[in-house]
């Protein structure tokens, strides 16, 4: 490892994790001065039994949920726009992105068209200038994750969109939502998992601390 001309590592996020860690979102959002969530998720991808989890959770918090929850797995900036729209309508002021893959690149788009307060979020694209904080996201994986939840990039349509900027600001960890189906999903999860692992310990340009992620 050649560290000697110094490196930084930036993991901006903060991790709840345990049972029942969704009760204590509602705290977490005023928090971060949000009152009027709106959830990203997909019925086929996620489940009802999450999105169901998810909302309860919220209890007598007082607080005004919004639903989208018809992401898939061929989601482009048009489904993107769509939610930009319900979200500016609603008049939301925090996304939470519930499941992995697909629905949290979705979410992180979207969080970049209204944050950045585009007119039509159609003309997004990678090459995008994203120089500033953009609004809070919470991200809430399920069973099914690809181990890119909580990075800088966003993937849309083969369109890698890049910035420290994109990553959330707090993930839930809470074991009613992980628990995988069947084995199969448990397989893949793992295999994504160890993946990510992999490549942190053989980047070129890793740190100690990428190191011990890894490990």
């Amino acid at each position: 490892m050649n560290i000697t001309n110094g490196f930084a590592f930036i993991c901006p996020f903060k991790t709840n994790s345990g049972n029942k860690a969704l009760e204590h979102l509602p705290v977490e959002l005023a928090g971060f001065n949000a009152f009027k969530p709106l959830i990203i998720t997909s019925r086929q991808l996620a489940g009802w039994r999450a999105i169901s989890t998810l909302k309860n959770a919220f209890g007598d918090s007082g607080m005004t949920l919004g639903l989208f929850d018809d992401v898939t797995q061929t989601a482009d900036l048009n489904v993107v726009e769509q939610i930009r729209d319900i979200f500016v309508k609603g008049q939301y002021d925090v996304i939470i992105a519930l499941g992995g893959g697909i629905i949290v690149d979705v979410a992180k788009i979207v969080n970049l068209a209204v944050s950045q307060k585009v007119a039509d979020a159609c003309q997004l694209s990678p090459a995008t200038a994203i120089r500033d904080p953009l609004g809070p996201l919470v991200v809430i994986p399920t069973f099914a994750v690809n181990g890119m939840e909580t990075s800088k990039y966003a993937v849309l349509s083969g369109k890698t969109f890049t910035s420290v900027h994109l990553m959330p600001d707090l993930v839930v960890l809470d074991p009613r939502l992980t628990r995988a189906k069947d084995g199969k999903t448990v397989a893949e999860a793992g295999i994504a998992a160890f993946g990510r692992t992999l490549e942190a310990y053989i980047a070129p340009d890793k740190n100690p601390f990428m190191d011990a992620y890894a490990f």
